[in-house]
């Protein structure tokens, strides 16, 4: 009987790492970030327990219907789960702020699925100047940024990233 077990989770297994499918353009190489997300583009992505359509903006970051533009804006960096893998535009949790937001002001997501919290600071120094947030929130996943962070090869991505390292003197 464990046999059978063990084969009909194999099985399974195998189905579902069939059923992932993501058009192609998404991600384009970056030689200071590893990789970023294409200006402008559309696709779809399914997997075995979703069917979403991602739109990138012109600025390279997750659309969001939802989002005035208005000032005060708070910027949030993050991963794949800011980006909102696996979810509609407007069911990000950034669209969700967007449209719980009762003054003026917006959310902005800045994230980058795969991204490890060095690669989210060098990001906001390339582009922070000019969003102009009057808040940054950085989200941290722990289940992979502090592993990643110490990594050069992050361990969900399929490119390499940046890599610190201290200088001899410890700085």
């Amino acid at each position: 009987s464990l046999a059978v077990v063990e084969g009909f989770l194999r099985y399974q297994a195998q189905q579902i790492a069939r059923s992932e499918n993501m058009e192609t353009g998404l991600i384009l190489y970056d030689t200071v970030l590893g990789w970023r997300l294409a200006p402008h583009w559309l696709g779809s992505h399914q997997h075995y327990d979703f069917d979403v359509d991602y739109h990138i903006n012109y600025r390279g970051f997750r659309a969001d219907p939802k989002d005035s533009g208005a000032k005060p804006r708070v910027a949030i960096l993050g991963d794949s789960f800011t980006f909102g893998l696996g979810v509609a535009d407007n069911e990000t949790f950034v669209s969700l702020l967007n449209s719980e937001q009762k003054e003026e002001g917006s959310y902005v997501n800045l994230a980058v699925p795969g991204y490890s919290t060095d690669q989210e600071y060098l990001l906001f120094k390339q582009i922070g100047e000019s969003i102009a947030p009057d808040v940054v929130l950085l989200v941290v996943y722990l289940g992979n940024d502090l592993i990643d962070n110490q990594l050069s090869f992050p361990m969900q991505a399929d490119h390499a990233k940046p890599f610190f390292r201290l200088d001899p003197s410890g700085i």
